[in-house]
């Protein structure tokens, strides 16, 4: 059974394959072709730039460079990769110029199509803009926005420093912190988003500035919130904060009563003479006997360990993600709870219920940074299709097991599509965090203290055949619409919509609070009256007046 679970460790993966070079000899995009415009806009920066241009042909490797596959079949245009703001800067007025659509790339890891990179428009792809700089009294790291996380780590770790970044080492910058950006320190240290001292950003008018909550505060509260409407950022001075070892990894258990509550929803499997069936039967007997040995938990005491955890003890070190998953090659849902704290001290008061409950498989240990971000890259295998959506609610035990019936209603009927692996992924907004919104004068979440702790849900599924987009797509809709409306029933629902796991059918400035929405409009008004960030770059979340989500429509994954 050990070497069975073993493979469990994909139960938090999201992403999958390789593209095959035939892929790129056509865009994928259905009726968005390469327009006179973008052409005529590739030329010039061909001409400007030279080698930092490439057109017609594009860099070797870059559609491997994606982290889903959605992302690798889109064929842009031309590719720019600008070494300095001022390239961007240049290459920005030449793109608005001819009118030309465009996506920026960071790391490359949204899922879906359009997302940072451009069909038949021009990619700026920023890997260059890669700089790790510490200043000298340790306080501020200037990190590129090109650059990827596993980078910074390393570069700081030996130094006994971090800041707060992503939790995969892959992860570029850019998207991370502008979409708000949590981390394993976010109960302790808040939001990415939120510990930027300064933005360097290219204006859509093609200034560089520098935006700091002294400076410039309307664009810096736009900035914390507003996604990519308000400029391309270059970099981002951190604060930086000292850290020694970490102790933490992923536990896994097994669920007593699927069984039953499939039986409860009519979910049967007739007896046939199939490999499948046999599967089936074996995991539910293996699962049967490591029960019996008390290595089983029920839906309702996992909901309660992460209920006790939002409410219960006041650590801020302490960080908890919570998947349900269903694992096609045992046949098997069970959980997945990836465990983190800032001290080398295993199992604090904060985690107290996990330890005691039984696990079948267990990583973890006294480690650094680049230690955690290395377990979750193994999970995260990159180049498989994506479908994913979020959404927020406040918390109760009972929604959360009536949410696992969902989960198991909409995954159980296609749970036999290739490559097939779906993860609800639970995590605390804690008020903690909520509270590190009101630094330097607020983001523009809107969100306040006395609405959290808040649920935060992101149903993730991977998969490998675009022949089974619409029946994934299909059924990630139902399920999101489904606990939506559960939660209404329940009074449990909240606005929020984080873009870092939204879909592009997500109106994500919607889930804003109404004023701050407004602020942000005014603000895109004084500084972008054009809204060429936003109309130009029809696969981003654009803010706007009303939700539009017709061109966000032609992209979603």
């Amino acid at each position: 059974m050990v070497l069975c679970f073993k493979r469990i460790a994909l139960c938090w993966s999201f992403v999958h394959i390789a593209v095959s070079l035939q892929l790129q000899q056509q865009p994928l995009i259905p009726g968005l072709n390469a327009s006179n415009a973008c052409q005529k806009a590739c030329s010039s920066l061909l001409r400007t730039f030279g080698g930092k241009t490439d057109y017609p042909s594009l860099p070797e490797g870059f559609s491997e460079t994606y982290f889903s596959q959605q992302q690798r079949e889109v064929v842009p245009a031309c590719v720019f990769l600008p070494a300095s703001p001022e390239d961007v800067s240049q290459a920005l007025q030449i793109i608005k110029g001819h009118q030309c659509h465009f996506a920026v790339k960071s790391g490359g890891h949204a899922m879906s199509a359009g997302a940072s990179n451009a069909p038949q428009g021009v990619t700026i792809d920023l890997r260059y803009l890669n700089q790790i700089d510490l200043a000298d009294d340790h306080l501020t790291t200037s990190v590129g926005a090109g650059t990827r996380w596993g980078e910074v780590y390393r570069r700081l770790e030996p130094l006994n420093l971090t800041v707060v970044g992503g939790r995969d080492s892959q992860i570029g910058a850019g998207g991370f912190v502008l979409g708000g950006g949590i981390s394993f320190t976010s109960r302790k240290r808040g939001w990415a988003f939120d510990n930027v001292k300064n933005f360097e950003v290219v204006l859509a008018n093609g200034s560089i500035s520098n935006i700091s909550h002294t400076s410039h505060p309307d664009l810096y509260f736009a900035l914390r919130g507003g996604g990519s409407n308000f400029g391309i950022v270059t970099r981002f001075d951190l604060e930086t904060h000292q850290q020694g070892l970490f102790w933490g990894g992923h536990k896994f258990y097994l669920l007593s009563d699927i069984a039953e509550r499939k039986k409860s929803m009519g979910i049967v499997y007739p007896f046939n003479w199939t490999p499948r069936w046999f599967t089936q039967k074996f995991s539910a007997w293996g699962v049967q006997a490591a029960c019996r040995m008390g290595y089983c938990s029920t839906v309702k005491e996992i909901a309660q360990m992460l209920e006790s955890y939002s409410r219960g003890y006041s650590d801020p070190s302490g960080q908890i993600i919570l998947s349900f998953a269903f694992v096609p090659k045992v046949d098997v849902y069970l959980v997945c709870v990836n465990l983190m704290h800032g001290r080398p001290e295993p199992y604090p008061p904060v985690f107290k219920e996990f330890e005691a409950a039984k696990n079948i498989y267990s990583t973890t240990r006294i480690t650094k940074m680049t230690g955690i971000v290395a377990e979750v890259d193994w999970m995260n295998k990159i180049g498989y299709r994506q479908s994913w959506a979020t959404a927020t609610f406040k918390i109760s035990v009972p929604f959360l097991s009536k949410l696992v019936d969902i989960f198991i209603a909409e995954t159980d009927p296609i749970k036999h599509v290739a490559g097939f692996l779906p993860s609800l992924i639970l995590q605390i907004i804690t008020k903690d965090e909520i509270s590190a919104f009101r630094k330097h004068g607020g983001n523009a979440l809107g969100i306040s203290e006395d609405e959290g702790p808040l649920l935060l849900l992101n149903d993730a599924i991977r998969y490998s055949d675009a022949a089974d987009d619409e029946k994934v797509h299909n059924a990630n809709d139902r399920f999101m619409n489904r606990a939506v409306a559960l939660s209404k029933e329940m009074g449990l629902d909240h606005r929020y919509i984080y873009q870092n796991y939204a879909n592009q059918t997500q109106d994500v400035f919607a889930g804003l609070s109404p004023e701050n929405k407004q602020r942000l409009l005014q603000i895109q008004k004084r500084h972008d009256p054009e809204r060429v960030l936003s109309r130009l770059q029809p696969g981003a979340f654009r803010l706007q007046e009303s939700a539009d989500l017709t061109m966000q429509g032609r992209f979603k994954s």
